[in-house]
């Protein structure tokens, strides 16, 4: 944030809802939108350049996935923010944008209060799900409750690797922050997802979040 400013990129390839979010935020003194883009690549080039407090980003772009965009631009700008906005609210792709390290995912029929307080949130550092998308989430917290008894297998560099998983890094990331290799992360990762029986990424940010809801009960 400079200046007091929330500074935003909005990414969307329909000319329309980048009209409209122009005029939300524009008619915000503490909002500063500097840059738009219409697809991934201009997105991503976006943030280099103007390195943001938010991004926010369509999910469906004509390039390429809006979520995959918004993991290159957490791995390269660790400090920008990008909150997924679209109007699907389909399951695998809540599981993704979180992974990817999104600190939001509403749907575009959200009432704009809920997307302004979204950004204001991201900006500061926390996150926000639409309501119609938490379910999504629970579920998955509840799938991957059957599975805690096996978090006992994991050795104590999965056990490192797991919650950072669920922030949404990479594995490239990880092995930045690990000291390791970009290649042992991911036999890591591939193991402690056989130790927990779960499928893909997504569940295992699901499991580290249902462990740290029974801690904190």
């Amino acid at each position: 944030m400079s200046e007091g400013l929330i500074s935003i990129v909005v990414a969307d390839d329909h000319w329309l809802v980048r009209l409209g979010l122009r005029n939300l935020f524009e008619n915000l003194r503490h909002f500063a939108l500097v840059a738009e883009a219409c697809t991934a690549a201009d997105a991503i080039a976006a943030a280099h350049t103007h390195a943001p407090d938010v991004v926010i980003m369509d999910v469906r772009l004509p390039d390429a996935s809006g979520i995959e965009a918004c993991r290159q631009i957490r791995s390269d700008h660790p400090s920008t923010r990008v909150i997924m906005l679209t109007s699907f609210s389909d399951e695998e792709a809540v599981i993704a944008a979180i992974l990817a390290g999104a600190s939001g995912y509403l749907l575009k029929q959200s009432e704009p209060e809920r997307l302004i307080a979204a950004v204001e949130t991201a900006a500061a550092g926390g996150s926000l799900l639409d309501p119609a998308v938490s379910d999504t989430v629970l579920r998955w917290m509840r799938g991957a409750a059957s599975t805690a008894q096996s978090g006992d297998k994991l050795s104590e560099q999965e056990r490192k690797i797991l919650p950072l998983i669920a922030e949404g890094k990479t594995n490239r990331q990880i092995a930045a922050e690990l000291y390791l290799s970009e290649h042992t992360v991911k036999t890591y990762v591939s193991s402690l997802l056989k130790k927990l029986q779960l499928a893909r990424r997504a569940e295992a940010a699901a499991y580290i979040a249902r462990q740290q809801q029974v801690r904190a009960s």
